[in-house]
């Protein structure tokens, strides 16, 4: 029994609705009746008012997907800031450092003072960043700006609704993103791509999961060669976002959000989006964060549902991508002068559509990882260890940040899946930026034993410059390849997957793919992008592990049947900054491969979003 896509008049009525209370919301929290005081900000691009209240909220890590990252890693690529970016999230404090080293000239703050100083009583001069004002073109001073309002007052996510007795706070935002798109294929496809990349698998695997930005829909994880949806159709989904915050005192915080999906459904019912997620007529809801802070100047822990991400890769990092959903865990962080070490004990939702398991009905995987970064002004390097295994509760021994997973696991638990990387970000001179990881799995030690090595490597280039003096301009060069076993284990519940999704590369093993963006600025709120990748996917598949016995394991590179894509974007976007986002993309893909046949899809996507 198959189900059309949602009622027309129902979604455009749910729509209309919605557009109408964000309209009216937004208003009325601007109206002169309504209006709470005006917060004064001198910076050196003039003196900006905000009307909304001065907030120092509590403890909080920033999200991935926050406006604020694109921003805070142009400043660094630029030298204009200090921000280790390559373990993130980052906490809203250490952003806050960040922008307090900064020169008051830059800056704007009255007394001149970076936060250590005014923590330790140290005079004005101490501590502080001269940064190159004379080099800063008009957006960037801009852009610190409006980031000084959000991380020293939350007056950018300004929320709804806030309330404060004592050290006690409490604050909830909204927010409201509506997305058009027309798909169509010359010569649609006869399989899916399931969220693990199985070409192969059943049809009910392909289906849509809630994006890490939390404001759109995208198509499930392992293999974005098949990005756009190929029903040749129109389609408009509408999420609308609620967040909830607070704390006590400067040093514990809670938050939590979660997104409410409206969307209409094409084909079979699909019922269950994935183990976190369910679909009803339509609509689908999902927790993404929940958490609990405490927040020191040299520590923090954080215990619940967050995301992670390590690398400087905004595309191509191969341990933790940050592409798969949140994980349930406790993260825990700690920093002395350049060292910073990262512990991190979460469990992996798995899902055994497609593969046999032996997990038993008390059993459940497991994450563990650690990370030790050096970090100085131009040069950061990174040493990551991690592993994937099962039981009935954590092992205690990876528990413990400080000792080798390698030897626990070698001398306990030799069926563990232990992953070792290496990222380094090197930024020789301003606005110039160069990164590399490299991941291993599986290198073999006798070189005479038939066993395959597995491994995967992204090298990248990142450039932040100016056009004739004005115009801000990016660009970004990126390759990534991950081998045909990497990821995977004989135990197929150790694969490196979250909830159907890699936790690494995003394409999952037998991929490569070469990224080149360009985006340029010429308003401060206005970005024009172009963007091209070149991606190819074999047979490997994270549900497909290697056993002694298969003829040539170290076969061509992509293996067997392999599907190879080409694509062409064209993105034009606004966001001011104060609650209103919207843009519009058109996308060509030639997809080439004996199977499925070969086709050609375009696709143009126009999205709308709100924040009150």
């Amino acid at each position: 029994m198959t189900c059309s896509r949602g009622s027309a008049p129902t979604i455009t009525s749910v729509l209309v609705l919605l557009l109408v209370l964000a309209a009216v919301l937004t208003a009325a929290a601007r109206s002169p009746e309504t209006a709470v005081p005006t917060t004064t900000f001198r910076g050196p691009h003039g003196t900006l008012h905000h009307t909304g209240p001065r907030i120092q909220r509590p403890p909080a890590v920033v999200p991935l997907g926050h406006w604020s990252y694109p921003l805070l890693g142009r400043l660094a690529t630029r030298g204009i800031i200090e921000l280790d970016l390559t373990t993130l999230p980052v906490s809203r404090r250490e952003v806050l450092d960040a922008l307090s080293q900064l020169d008051p000239v830059l800056t704007g703050r009255p007394d001149g003072r970076t936060l250590d100083a005014e923590r330790s009583g140290a005079g004005e001069a101490e501590g502080r960043r001269t940064a190159p004002t004379h080099t800063l073109t008009a957006r960037e001073r801009w852009l610190i700006e409006r980031l000084f309002l959000e991380f020293d007052g939350a007056a950018v996510d300004a929320p709804a609704a806030y309330v404060r007795e004592g050290e006690a706070q409490l604050g909830m935002g909204l927010g409201l993103s509506v997305r058009g798109s027309l798909v169509g294929a010359d010569d649609p496809a006869v399989d899916v791509v399931t969220p693990a990349g199985d070409r192969a698998a059943d049809a009910g695997l392909a289906g849509l999961t809630l994006g890490a930005r939390g404001d759109t829909l995208v198509p499930a994880g392992g293999d974005s060669i098949a990005l756009p949806s190929i029903d040749d159709d129109f389609g408009i989904d509408a999420t609308l976002r609620y967040e909830v915050w607070g704390g006590f005192g400067e040093d514990i915080g809670f938050y939590t959000d979660a997104n409410i999906v409206f969307h209409g459904q094409e084909g079979e019912r699909i019922e269950r989006v994935s183990n976190r997620a369910r679909a009803w007529r339509g609509m689908t809801a999902d927790i993404v964060h929940g958490y609990v802070m405490v927040e020191r100047p040299h520590w923090r822990v954080t215990a619940g549902r967050s995301g992670a991400a390590w690398g400087r890769s905004d595309r191509g990092r191969l341990l933790l991508s940050g592409n798969a959903p949140t994980l349930d865990g406790v993260e825990v962080r700690a920093s002395v002068g350049p060292l910073s070490l990262t512990a991190l004990n979460a469990m992996l939702e798995y899902t055994e559509i497609g593969t046999e398991t032996d997990l038993g009905g008390d059993e459940r995987v497991f994450f563990a990882g650690h990370r030790l970064v050096i970090a100085g002004s131009k040069l950061s390097v990174g040493l990551n260890e991690a592993v994937v295994y099962t039981g009935t509760i954590p092992d205690p021994i990876y528990l413990n940040p400080f000792a080798p997973y390698y030897v626990s696991q070698h001398n306990e638990r030799a069926d563990d899946n232990i992953f070792w990387s290496l990222d380094v970000d090197w930024r020789p001179l301003p606005g110039h930026e160069f990164y590399t990881e490299l991941l291993a799995d599986d290198l073999q030690y006798d070189r005479d034993t038939s066993n395959p090595d597995k491994y995967a490597a992204t090298f990248g280039y990142e450039f932040a410059g100016v056009l004739f003096d004005a115009t801000d301009v990016d660009l970004t060069v990126e390759y990534s390849q991950a081998r045909k076993w990497t990821y995977t284990h004989k135990h197929v519940e150790h694969r490196l997957e979250h909830d159907g999704v890699p936790l690494g590369f995003d394409l999952g093993p037998d991929a490569d793919r070469l990224l080149v963006l360009a985006r340029v600025y010429p308003r401060r709120h206005i970005a024009l992008g172009l963007e091209y990748v070149h991606a190819r996917k074999g047979e490997g598949s994270l549900r497909i592990p290697y056993y002694k016995g298969i003829d040539n394991p170290d076969c061509a590179f992509p293996s067997g049947d392999v599907r190879t894509v080409d694509s062409v974007k064209l993105s034009l976007e606004y966001d001011d900054l104060g609650g209103f986002v919207s843009g519009i993309t058109a996308g060509y893909y030639r997809v080439e491969g004996s199977d499925p046949a070969d086709e050609s899809i375009w696709e143009v996507t126009g999205h709308v979003g709100f924040r009150i």
